[in-house]
Protein backbone atom coordinates (compact mmCIF):
# COMPACT_ATOMS: atom_id res chain seq x y z
CA UNK A 1 0.00 0.00 0.00
CA UNK A 2 1.26 3.68 -0.75
CA UNK A 3 1.23 6.14 1.64
CA UNK A 4 -1.26 7.92 -0.21
CA UNK A 5 -3.21 4.79 -0.34
CA UNK A 6 -3.05 4.98 3.10
CA UNK A 7 -3.81 8.38 3.73
CA UNK A 8 -7.11 8.07 1.99
CA UNK A 9 -7.81 4.85 4.04
CA UNK A 10 -7.70 6.94 6.98
CA UNK A 11 -9.29 10.09 5.91
CA UNK A 12 -12.35 7.98 4.55
CA UNK A 13 -12.53 6.38 8.00
CA UNK A 14 -12.18 9.33 10.33
CA UNK A 15 -15.67 9.57 11.88
CA UNK A 16 -15.91 13.45 11.86
CA UNK A 17 -14.94 13.60 7.99
CA UNK A 18 -17.26 11.11 6.65
CA UNK A 19 -20.09 12.77 8.47
CA UNK A 20 -19.28 15.77 6.34
CA UNK A 21 -17.78 14.17 2.91
CA UNK A 22 -19.04 10.73 2.90
CA UNK A 23 -16.03 9.46 0.45
CA UNK A 24 -15.72 12.51 -1.45
CA UNK A 25 -12.13 12.67 -0.76
CA UNK A 26 -10.04 13.33 -4.12
CA UNK A 27 -6.40 13.62 -5.31
CA UNK A 28 -5.16 16.61 -6.86
CA UNK A 29 -8.61 17.47 -8.24
CA UNK A 30 -12.27 17.52 -8.28
CA UNK A 31 -14.23 15.63 -10.38
CA UNK A 32 -15.72 18.06 -13.87
CA UNK A 33 -19.31 18.02 -11.69
CA UNK A 34 -18.69 17.56 -7.74
CA UNK A 35 -21.10 16.71 -5.28
CA UNK A 36 -19.83 19.13 -2.28
CA UNK A 37 -18.82 19.43 0.35
CA UNK A 38 -15.66 17.74 -0.40
CA UNK A 39 -11.75 17.22 -0.02
CA UNK A 40 -8.67 17.14 -2.36
CA UNK A 41 -5.05 16.71 -1.46
CA UNK A 42 -2.10 16.92 -3.12
CA UNK A 43 1.73 15.81 -2.07
CA UNK A 44 3.52 19.01 -2.39
CA UNK A 45 6.63 17.88 -1.58
CA UNK A 46 8.97 15.06 -0.08
CA UNK A 47 11.93 16.59 1.55
CA UNK A 48 14.64 13.64 2.37
CA UNK A 49 16.16 14.45 5.30
CA UNK A 50 19.73 12.81 7.16
CA UNK A 51 18.76 10.81 9.85
CA UNK A 52 21.72 8.88 11.36
CA UNK A 53 24.20 7.67 9.46
CA UNK A 54 23.71 8.39 5.48
CA UNK A 55 19.76 7.64 5.85
CA UNK A 56 17.99 10.20 4.02
CA UNK A 57 14.12 9.53 5.58
CA UNK A 58 11.52 11.17 3.23
CA UNK A 59 8.97 13.63 5.10
CA UNK A 60 6.28 14.06 2.88
CA UNK A 61 4.65 17.25 2.67
CA UNK A 62 0.77 17.23 1.73
CA UNK A 63 -1.92 20.35 1.16
CA UNK A 64 -5.56 19.63 1.72
CA UNK A 65 -8.92 21.85 0.17
CA UNK A 66 -12.03 22.44 1.51
CA UNK A 67 -14.67 22.52 -1.11
CA UNK A 68 -18.06 23.57 -0.27
CA UNK A 69 -21.01 25.58 -1.35
CA UNK A 70 -20.15 28.34 1.60
CA UNK A 71 -16.99 29.51 3.54
CA UNK A 72 -19.05 28.10 6.67
CA UNK A 73 -19.87 24.70 5.55
CA UNK A 74 -15.95 24.09 4.38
Amino acid sequence: MSFEEGLFEYLDNHAGLSREVDSRIYPLVLPQTPELPAVTYIRIDTPRLAQLENAFLPHPRFQFSCWAETFEEA
